[in-house]
């Protein structure tokens, strides 16, 4: 008997679809460095502080992929009154990850204050001694890098937000996939087919 193996829908507001494009470009200039910084169940609610030449080899300079929500987003935000009205006649598009598909979410944790990456240390030396002095740094921005994260740790991540405030805001729902990712996105014609015929998935919702 195959196993059943459980998926989670991904959704993306655009005509071209799951298109693939530089994160920066002339066109498009986002805010959020990426880190390879791995996000696992055993530190979902700790923060932790990293020298800048640990966050320099980790860093990811400009990927290639597309923007997209994972689970229980907020409809809301898609209309004339929303913050990503922009969207509102755009084409939904819908396609599903498997659990341990690992993506790029927001640094920030489900209570919306903490992020997972806190302050990053840079050390100077002083010109004349060649002491290494620390100079810890962060920015209210800091909370719009992106890190790494498996879909499953993102479901209970959703969930613990959504328990604390009855909504999902964007940057809880909001992933960035990678164009390695789009290419393993199952389509939703097939799931359809596969659901219907051989019942090997499952959908979380």
């Amino acid at each position: 008997m195959r196993a059943i193996e459980f998926i989670v829908q991904v959704v993306r507001y655009a005509n071209e679809g799951f298109n693939i494009k530089p994160y920066r470009s002339k066109a498009y200039y986002h805010t959020g460095d990426f880190f390879n910084y791995s996000v696992e169940r055993n530190n979902l609610h700790q923060t932790v502080n990293l020298y800048k030449r640990d966050t320099d080899r980790m860093m990811v300079p400009n990927p290639e992929g597309c923007f997209a929500f994972l689970y229980n987003y907020d409809i809301s935000q898609i209309n004339k009154t929303g913050n990503l009205f922009i969207r509102s006649n755009a084409r939904k598009n819908v396609g599903y990850l498997r659990l341990d598909e690992v993506v790029y979410v927001r640094n920030i944790h489900a209570n919306m204050k903490q992020r997972f990456i806190g302050e990053i240390i840079h050390e100077i030396p002083d010109p004349y001694t060649g002491i290494m002095y620390e100079f810890p740094k962060s920015s209210m921005y800091d909370e719009l890098n992106w890190v790494q994260m498996p879909v499953s740790l993102f479901l209970e991540r959703s969930k613990e937000h959504f328990n604390m405030f009855g909504r999902m805001y964007e940057r809880i729902s909001e992933v960035y996939l990678t164009a390695e990712q789009v290419g393993r996105i199952i389509p939703h014609t097939n799931i359809f087919f596969l659901k219907r015929f051989t019942k090997k998935y499952k959908l979380i919702s």
